[in-house]
């Protein structure tokens, strides 16, 4: 969606992605903070009020501290 401000949300925190693409920040950004985010799963949400699209991350099923 043009014009939208895209975040990603883990644990209470939020950092915004820019253009870069959800897998790619996960990798790159989250999983290095974060190494039992690999392979987490995420949903999206679109708020249109607020021009925003929120990743919501999650650590994959038998992930260390599920």
């Amino acid at each position: 969606m043009a014009n939208y401000t895209r975040y990603a949300l883990y644990n209470g925190n939020r950092w915004e992605m820019g253009d870069t693409e959800v897998q790619t920040f996960l990798n790159d950004a989250l999983a290095v903070a974060f190494p039992d985010l690999r392979n987490a799963k995420w949903t999206e949400e679109v708020d249109e009020a607020r021009k925003e699209i929120r990743y919501t991350f999650s650590k994959a099923g038998g992930g260390k501290g599920c």
